[in-house]
């Protein structure tokens, strides 16, 4: 009865194979999370160009400021 003791240690050893399921996700629910994702990336962009604006403005009205106060003072 070696050979059945053999067959069944051998048994053991070895993982059945289970197909994995795959698995969907509703296309509603593919569509929400695509324009939330649209919607995120625009409104970063937004904000990215008015912070860059205000930065540049803000930069401008000191470089005029500079040379206002220049002129002003080598002129008088």
């Amino acid at each position: 009865d070696v050979d059945g003791l053999d067959a069944h240690w051998r048994e053991t050893l070895v993982i059945p194979a289970v197909p994995a399921e795959t698995v969907w996700l509703h296309p509603g629910i593919i569509a929400v999370l695509s324009a939330l994702a649209t919607s995120l990336t625009l409104t970063s962009a937004l904000a990215l160009e008015e912070w860059t604006w205000q930065r540049a403005s803000k930069r401008t009205r000191e470089l005029v400021r500079e040379i206002v106060d220049e002129k002003l003072f080598h002129d008088s």
